[in-house]
Order: structure tokens, then sequence, then C-alpha cells
């Protein structure tokens, strides 16, 4: 079907396009919410601007396809392939998708505030700028990923796996974080005040001028990791490992550090708790 046909059947009232095949295909600017689209080939299709309100896109293949500017808000995108496709600003509020693989894609400033993003594969993605505020990104992974200045105030990270990510500036605010891993990631100046961090990995991390401020980071390994200058005032730091860490001029007034450790840690400015 090409695309001429598709647009007609659709301002017909048609709305079931399984399967079909779009790849290459130039749909910039169309509106087709509500369509079904479940398994169906948008290799490659330009949908720069394209309405995809409610869409269903369920295991579709996106792969190197041009969503930017794209309204996708509350499509089912479960399944789907988006490996280097350009998502720039799309519109991805309360979508769901999980499982998704959206490695080495661009969605710098999207909007993916109350997404479901969890088991998702999104690796090597540049999401700078881009809004995740409430986002659902449970179990999922984003290996050398790029946050840098992301709004993610409330996201859900449960068992993320973020290691060498690039955090920096990004807004964490009331996170969850439980069993999530950011062994050598970069969060220098990011903002991770009052998160819920139970057993989060640290390890060799660059936390500098970072704000944890009545954080709650029980059982967490900072080994290694750089807080010059970071903020863990009034924080919960209960059996957390700071051994080798550098916390050079870092605050910690006021924080519970019971059984902490600080094996081998450069406390040298750094202001504890009296």
């Amino acid at each position: 079907m090409g695309v001429d046909k598709l647009l007609k059947d659709y301002a017909a009232g048609v709305r079931d396009f399984r399967g079909i095949d779009l790849s290459h295909a130039d749909l910039h600017e169309q509106v087709l919410s509500h369509a079904d689209f479940r398994r169906a080939n948008l290799v490659g299709a330009n949908l720069e601007g394209t309405v995809l309100f409610r869409a269903n896109l369920r295991e579709a293949k996106f792969q190197h396809a041009n969503l930017s500017s794209a309204d996708c808000r509350r499509a089912n995108l479960i399944g789907a392939n988006l490996k280097n496709a350009k998502l720039v600003g799309c519109l991805l509020d309360e979508a769901g998708m999980r499982s998704v693989d959206l490695s080495h894609a661009n969605l710098q400033r999207a909007h993916l505030s109350d997404v479901n993003l969890s088991e998702a594969i999104v690796d090597h993605a540049d999401l700078t700028e881009a809004i995740l505020q409430d986002a659902n990104l449970t179990r999922s992974k984003f290996m050398e990923s790029t946050f840098t200045s992301a709004n993610m105030e409330r996201a859900v990270l449960t068992n993320a796996i973020l290691g060498g990510a690039v955090l920096e500036h990004a807004n964490l605010t009331d996170a969850i974080l439980h069993g999530a891993s950011f062994e050598e990631a970069n969060l220098s100046y990011a903002i991770l005040n009052r998160v819920k961090a139970t057993g989060v990995n640290f390890m060799n991390a660059g936390l500098r001028e970072a704000e944890l401020r009545n954080a709650s980071l029980m059982w967490t390994s900072f080994r290694g990791a750089n807080l010059e200058k970071a903020n863990l005032y009034r924080s919960k730091l209960h059996w957390t490992n700071f051994g080798e860490a550098d916390l050079t001029e870092a605050v910690l007034m006021s924080a519970e550090l019971d059984d902490a450790n600080f094996y081998n840690a450069s406390m040298k400015g750094a202001l504890m708790p009296q």
C-alpha cells in the first residue's frame, strides 16, 4: 500500500493498517491519530511532525526513522524497535514503551512524562534536556547514554543500569533509585535531593558538587566516587560505603552515618556531623 492509498483510506475512516510496509515513506505532518500500525514496517520513514496520538504502534519497526516533533502521546509502542531513530522534541507523554529498543536514538528535548519505559534498551542514546518527570524506567538499560540537564523528577529507576551515563546538571529530585547502578556515571552538579536509593551502586561515579540533601542512601556504595563539594546535608547514609571516595569539602552536616565506611576516603575540608 502506498502513502496516497493509506491517507485516502484513513480519511474514509479506516484505522487498521496492521503489518503495513511503509519503509522510507514520507508521512511528515500527517494526522494518523488512533491508527493501528501494529508490527508495521516504518524503517527509515519520515514522520516528522506527524500526529500519532493514541496510535497502536506495538512491535512496529522504526529503525533510522525520523519522528522529530511527532505527537505520540498515549501511543502504544510496547516492543517497538526505535534503534537509531530521531525523536528530537517528540511528544511521548504517557506512552506505553515497555521493552522498546531505543539504543543510539536521539531523544534530545523529548517529552516523556509519565511514560512507561520499563525493561527497555536505551544504550548510547541522547536524552539531553529530555523531560522524564514521573517516568517508569524500572529495569531499563541506559549504558553510556546522555541525560545532560534532563528533568527526571520523581522518575522510578529501580534496578535500572546507567553505567557510564552522563547526567550532568540532571534533576532527579524525589526519584526512586533502589538497586540502580550508576557505576562510572557522571552526575556532576546533578540534583538528587530527597531520592530514595537503597543499595545503589555509585562506584567510581563523578558527583562533584551534586546536591543530595535529605536523601535516603542506605546500603549504597560510593566506593572510589568523586563527591568533591557534594552536599549530603541531613541524608540517611547508614551502612553506606565511602571507601577511597573523594569527599573534599563535602557537606555531611546532620547526616546519619551509622556504620558508614570511610576507609581511605579523602575528607579534607569536609563538614561532618557535630
